[in-house]
């Protein structure tokens, strides 16, 4: 989390996702839209449908946007739980 704050802040991204390769692939690679991971940011005014998301799913508003966080590891993320996230941001699923 601290990486991510620290890139954020910096770079001012319109969203930014820490993911594995696996996660990746399982979104298409050049799938529409930000790529999705374990925790994953995205700027303020970016579309989210929260009520699409589970409980499971944490949702934290940030400076400039907000943070969205599934379940899982950092290395085994629930790729399950980044399709519900994907759909609340309006990307199909690939």
């Amino acid at each position: 989390m601290g990486y991510m704050s620290a890139l954020v802040d910096v770079w001012r991204p319109d969203h930014l996702g820490a993911l594995t390769m696996r996660a990746w692939r399982a979104q298409g690679r050049k799938a529409p839209g930000p790529v999705v991971g374990r925790l994953t940011y995205v700027r303020d005014g970016t579309p989210l449908n929260a009520n699409a998301l589970g409980g499971e799913v944490d949702v934290a508003g940030a400076a400039g946007g907000r943070y969205i966080r599934v379940p899982g590891t950092p290395t085994d993320p629930s790729l399950e739980h980044i399709r519900q996230v994907r759909k609340a941001l309006g990307y199909a699923d690939v």
